[in-house]
């Protein structure tokens, strides 16, 4: 008898483990985005759309704004940009990243490990991330904390792999021109890799092996 409830209790152990390791890999990701509508690669005259699909990334979002729903850190990285201005990304109004702009066809090359400074942040559940795109010849600014219309929000794209388990990392892609003007709409004038870590991993409640 003793020997039946041990393999029992060694069963349900194991499935528990296994149950709590599942959740804990498909919720190390807080990148939420909110609202906007999806188009798929490639982005008609977009230069890095061969750069993007070739880590795995076959989805753009436009229209909408990023949130998180965990607490942890989101890093951001410069890894491409194709402009004639000087672009600056601003994170919570004082920390920036800036490309020199002229670039022009002669396009930064695309390096997802970064090309550039990064900029690390701590943030919280629910948080809705304080990030803005601008440039130095033309006042075309996208604001992720401001409405749709307000924050310009047509001119943020957000690539990602659609067929990932969990968002924590993507591709912020600006528009320095406004797209609406029919001017520019193929989202990679500057590229920003956005990254996110949990401060800690917490399985659910209930998760601890049967002893």
């Amino acid at each position: 008898m003793k020997t039946w409830k041990s393999a029992l209790r060694l069963y349900v152990a194991a499935w528990v483990t296994l149950f709590c390791l599942a959740f804990t890999a498909t919720t190390q990701a807080a990148l939420v985005m909110n609202g906007g509508t999806d188009s798929l690669l490639p982005i008609a005259g977009n230069d890095y759309n061969g750069d993007l699909t070739g880590i795995g990334f076959d989805t753009m979002r436009s229209g909408g704004y990023l949130t998180v729903d965990m607490t942890g850190f989101v890093t951001f990285r410069l890894v491409g940009a194709e402009s004639a201005f000087e672009n600056t990304f601003t994170v919570n109004t004082t920390s920036s990243i800036t490309e020199s702009g002229g670039t022009g066809v002669s396009k930064l090359p695309f390096t997802f490990g970064g090309i550039g400074p990064s900029i690390t942040i701590a943030v919280t559940a629910g948080e809705r991330l304080d990030f803005q795109f601008s440039n130095n010849n033309d006042s075309n600014v996208v604001d992720n904390t401001k409405s749709f219309w307000l924050g310009r929000l047509f001119d943020l794209g957000i690539f990602y792999d659609s067929n990932a388990i969990s968002l924590d990392q993507i591709v912020l892609a600006y528009d320095d021109q406004f797209s609406k003007k029919g001017i520019d709409d193929n989202h990679d004038d500057m590229l920003i890799r956005a990254d996110f870590s949990p401060s800690r991993s917490r399985p659910p409640s209930g998760c601890s092996v049967p002893a």
